[in-house]
């Protein structure tokens, strides 16, 4: 396939619709990735809040769980101090019998095992850091010395005789000196428990009051974005939906067009061709290199001898788009017209071809030029021959009888020629014998003149 003719400039670039809208629906990538951003940041911030007000709700309960624990265990070894100091009170007292002694021995060693078992639970229970841990902390070096005084107490008990007052005894007065200390310790410990225990608790009340605060700000908040976005997308959707009748619109203009239409991509690959096309170029599917089906797919080089030529104008659409060719195929002729495809952004999307076969049209405009060649050559001849008798009769109506008529021939001109020829012909004869006439008349006259001359001078004899 060849161009008979360079590309020419015939109209300017047009986008695709020709009236296309800017932001037709709205929903370009940027503002799907701002939407999508605001939807996310408001998700975020929900789960975020929801999360902390959970992590802080586990961090209080877990907190008030500790301290509940620690000042329960407090109390526990409260008690059991408390029953240590009854059972030595009770070992002591006097009229004990031998039975409820010995109670009161299993009883001090159990209050004894259990005030340090439950006073090392509630040193590894306490929340730490914290006052009450502080607090705990200080009193533990307390516990043991308790326990070794209560355990000397009772030591000196058993050994005193019948008789003694034990609670005079030295060991039971720094017993009681030891115990006194360790439990205002204790009351000490209990009651910053007590207060530890509200004030989480207070902390806690606060931080869901916060938290709930703060939970129904970024609700409102989401929301108003939810709705913001809602709308936008509500609004874009409605615009696709009307662009997408008008697409369906203007697909059903291209797909029922009489036009030729084809369409390439930026890449030089045709991508589309509307059904008249499809059937146009059926009809000089012998003259193409491939199958009309099989064109789609196939890249522009196909119907070019040149290719690096027409890729060069569709590879420049600002400055070479649109153009106008004429393409040769075999003995057909194709009109081409080729125009840039570009979107609302400016972006070059491809090129689109109309085309229409001329063949049979450029063969009626050369055959009616060589008619008109034709006709003109005859006017021209005609006008010659016209031209040739005026002359001629302008020189018989002068009184020229012997211009020569050279217009001859089959037609009107030519025969009015020949008439006027013959016409001028028995003109010259007629004068000619006119002529001829007239000398003999002359001479018959001047003979006429001399007999009456004769007569004259007869008749003036006759007369003398």
């Amino acid at each position: 396939m060849s161009v008979s003719t360079p590309f020419t400039s015939s109209t300017t670039s047009a986008s695709v619709g020709g009236n296309s809208r800017t932001g037709a629906t709205g929903l370009t990538r940027p503002v799907l990735l701002r939407f999508g951003a605001i939807i996310a940041v408001a998700i975020i911030a929900l789960v975020g809040v929801g999360i902390r007000a959970e992590t802080q709700s586990d961090m209080y309960l877990e907190k008030v769980k500790g301290l509940a624990a620690t000042r329960g265990l407090l109390r526990t070894v409260y008690a059991d101090a408390e029953t240590l100091r009854a059972s030595l009170l009770g070992i002591a007292a006097e009229g004990v019998t031998a039975e409820e002694a010995d109670g009161f021995h299993v009883e001090l060693q159990a209050a004894t095992d259990a005030m340090l078992a439950n006073f090392a639970t509630a040193v590894d229970t306490v929340p730490r850091p914290g006052p009450l841990a502080t607090k705990v902390d200080e009193i533990q070096p307390r516990v043991q010395p308790t326990v070794d005084a209560a355990i000397a107490a009772h030591a000196a008990i058993d050994a005193a005789p019948d008789g003694t007052v034990v609670i005079d005894t030295p060991e039971y007065e720094a017993f009681a000196a030891e115990y006194s200390g360790f439990r205002a310790e204790l009351d000490d410990a209990i009651a910053l428990a007590n207060l530890r225990v509200d004030q989480v608790q207070d902390q806690a009340t606060s931080a869901g009051d916060r938290s709930l605060m703060i939970t129904l700000l970024t609700g409102v908040l989401a929301l108003a974005a939810f709705g913001y976005v809602g709308r936008k997308v509500y609004r874009s959707v409605a615009r696709m939906n009307a662009l997408q009748a008008e697409m369906a619109r203007v697909t059903s203009m291209v797909e029922n067009s009489p036009t030729n239409m084809m369409f390439c991509g930026p890449d030089m690959t045709i991508q589309y061709m509307n059904p008249v096309s499809l059937k146009t170029l059926r009809t000089i599917e012998h003259l193409l290199p491939c199958k009309v089906d099989g064109i789609i797919g196939q890249s522009v080089d196909i119907f070019h001898k040149n290719p690096a030529y027409q890729r060069g104008i569709l590879s420049n659409p600002a400055a070479k788009l649109p153009h106008r060719a004429n393409i040769v195929i075999g003995n057909e002729t194709m009109d081409l017209n080729v125009t840039a495809i570009t979107g609302e952004d400016g972006t070059h999307l491809g090129a689109m071809a109309t085309w229409s076969l001329i063949t049979e049209q450029l063969r009626i405009e050369r055959e009616a030029a060589e008619l008109q060649e034709r006709e003109r050559a005859a006017a021209a001849d005609l006008q010659t021959k016209v031209n040739s008798l005026n002359t001629t009769l302008a020189a018989a109506a002068a009184g020229d009888l012997t211009a020569q008529v050279t217009v001859v021939g089959d037609d009107a001109i030519g025969q009015m020629g020949t008439a006027v020829a013959k016409l001028l012909g028995d003109l010259r004869g007629s004068i000619q014998a006119i002529a001829v006439n007239s000398e003999a008349l002359a001479a018959a006259a001047e003979e006429l003149q001399v007999v009456s001359a004769q007569m004259g001078g007869n008749s003036a004899e006759t007369s003398r």
